[in-house]
């Protein structure tokens, strides 16, 4: 008995020690921010638009009301804007459902990301796997853009970038996690998805090519052609597609082209250090199916090999093109400095100052293995071709 009277005293010791929630915040006081732009405002101020989950819409949003509203603020600071954007709804800003930060072209070229970043980086209401992208124009124009398909608009900027990275390898995949990384490597160069805005069917806004930065500064950005080329050379090609121009074809006529679909791809890159000048060995793996077939046979080893030797030549021409526009900008977002320090810190102590104008004038030598694993048909020629 006794021993059951000194547990219910510690229980109610620890009880009487414990603090209540004196500081917590209901949800009715709290602001969701869903997406964010980022602009810049009069008189050199920073301009938010923040896209805002707006609660309960009842029996209207069954009929199609939207389930978001925009606020704007602007100030000197990150810190005193985002304040301010609680004078216009009552209700203190909440971070947690935070997908998307789209930030200004104009922005980014002219005042950089550092500014803004340091915001982020401290603020521990923000979740880093928050997704970043550049857009052409001004960020505010994105947020009252209406979503095609999902609820809001900054779901919507991230299922897009999403599928173009994962299943065409148009685009980068850049968290604020992984922005934070290139920017504090050994090389501070960077890539962002770059956003615009597409009028050639319905107005969309794509999520294709990237933004390139230099010290948290825009300088230029890569179309999506050459950014399937750079994932590949970085080792972060998921899925896409590879066409493959067919031989011999006449002038004036529109140009065919064969396709496979890239199953998947491994990239080795093996950087050779002599007297200050660098040759970059890229060996690449690539495995996919055939997808058209419009002016090649496929039904011998002799012409399976003859099918897959174009198939390289395309990929390494691409590459080369990919490579000679970041040696052109001085951009390394291939991680090729950051490479070399690891392996070679000393070496690299005595290079990096110069690292960009030595990247300038590297080399790159590429061998491609590539495997048809599948041509989508027992018969290894066009499906429709009249011969026998």
């Amino acid at each position: 008995m006794r021993k059951l009277h000194l547990k219910l005293l510690l229980i109610a010791l620890v009880l009487l020690s414990l603090t209540g929630c004196w500081s917590k915040m209901e949800l009715p006081e709290r602001s969701f921010i869903m997406s964010l732009g980022i602009d810049e405002g009069r008189n050199g101020n920073i301009r938010l638009t923040a896209q805002l989950y707006k609660p309960n819409p009842g029996l209207k949003g069954r009929g199609g009301a939207d389930t978001f509203v925009n606020v704007q603020s602007e100030d000197e600071s990150m810190f005193e804007t985002v304040r301010d954007l609680s004078l216009h709804m009552g209700r203190k800003v909440h971070w947690s459902h935070m997908r998307i930060i789209v930030i200004g072209e104009a922005f980014a070229k002219k005042r950089g990301l550092e500014e803004i970043l340091d915001f982020f980086y401290r603020n521990s209401e923000i979740r880093l796997t928050s997704y970043v992208h550049i857009a052409k124009g001004k960020a505010s124009t994105y947020m009252s853009t209406k979503p095609l398909i999902e609820n809001t608009l900054g779901q919507q900027l991230l299922t897009i970038q999403e599928v173009a990275y994962k299943y065409s390898g148009k685009t980068a995949n850049v968290t604020l996690h992984d922005l934070g990384f290139q920017l504090k490597g050994q090389v501070d160069d960077a890539m962002i998805p770059y956003l615009y805005r597409s009028k050639k069917i319905t107005e969309t806004t794509p999520v294709a090519g990237a933004a390139l930065l230099k010290r948290g500064r825009m300088i230029g950005k890569l179309s999506s052609k050459d950014m399937e080329s750079v994932l590949m050379l970085n080792d972060e090609y998921v899925r896409g597609v590879i066409e493959v121009p067919c031989l011999n074809q006449p002038n004036g006529k529109s140009k065919k082209k064969e396709t496979i679909q890239v199953i998947s791809t491994s990239t080795q890159l093996s950087p050779e250090i002599k007297k200050r000048s660098v040759t970059v060995k890229a060996s690449v793996t690539i495995e996919g199916t055939v997808t058209e077939l419009k002016c090649s046979q496929i039904t011998t080893s002799e012409e399976e090999m003859k099918f897959i030797n174009r198939v390289k030549e395309v990929v390494e021409q691409d590459m080369q093109k990919a490579y000679k526009e970041l040696k052109r900008k001085k951009v390394d977002v291939i991680n090729l400095g950051n490479l070399i320090y690891r392996r070679h810190p000393a070496l690299w102590k005595s290079i990096k100052e110069d690292w960009h104008e030595i990247f300038a004038k590297s080399q790159l030598e590429i061998h491609t293995d590539v495997k048809i694993i599948n041509t989508g048909t027992t018969v290894g020629k066009s499906v429709l071709s009249e011969e026998k």
